[in-house]
């Protein structure tokens, strides 16, 4: 074999035989006693695999440990519709009553649908704790529901002045959301607590 075909053939062999070497060094590097099905679930995967998309929950301003944690309550049964709580469901959310409204007015227009069922309940709500705020006056609003069962397709809610010339009908409706979540400490005999976002309506 002449010296410049020797040559050539090396060329053209060299990658392959750097792609074999690097094959051959992740093989021998890897840990072949820990199996990826038994790792626990790290950031946004598991073993190897952890954190590979945390960069980016942690960008979109999500915890990658609860993501994780989250789904794996899910793969194992032990999540929970908040409206499926035993202690039922508080609602609650920031409102600062202006001084020309009266507060006992304020009422709260909620809207469930079961299985094609709807149900409208009317709740007044509550005056829980004061937040601190650059508002002094803000206060944190609560609205009790009893446990209404896991079959819940759809909720929504009005907060308003009740008058005599207007009508919860006609208020915007703020949509619940219905993600199942980890219990965590809190006990069944408490209420599970959703807070929310609600534009309140004063006519």
């Amino acid at each position: 074999m002449r010296k410049q075909s020797l040559i050539l053939t090396a060329w053209l062999a060299l990658p392959f035989i750097c792609l074999t070497i690097l094959m051959v060094w992740i093989f021998t590097s890897l840990d072949k006693d820990k199996l990826m099905a038994d790792a626990p679930p790290v950031g946004a995967g598991a073993g190897d695999t952890g954190n590979a998309n945390a960069l980016g929950q942690l960008l979109a301003g999500r915890d990658p440990d609860e993501i994780s944690s989250a789904n794996q309550a899910r793969r194992d049964g032990t999540a929970i519709d908040p409206f499926n709580w035993p202690g039922g469901t508080l609602l609650t959310f920031t409102h600062s009553p202006p001084t020309d409204r009266n507060p006992s007015n304020l009422e709260a227009r909620v809207v469930l649908e079961s299985k094609g069922r709807i149900t409208i309940l009317i709740r007044t709500p509550k005056p829980l704790d004061a937040i601190n705020s650059d508002d002094d006056a803000s206060q944190q609003w609560g609205i009790t529901l009893d446990q209404f069962g896991p079959e819940l397709t759809s909720a929504k809610i009005a907060v308003g002045y009740r008058t005599e010339t207007s009508t919860s009908a006609d208020w915007l409706l703020t949509p619940i959301p219905l993600e199942y979540i980890i219990p965590g400490e809190t006990l069944s005999s408490d209420p599970m607590k959703v807070p929310l976002r609600i534009d309140v309506i004063e006519p």
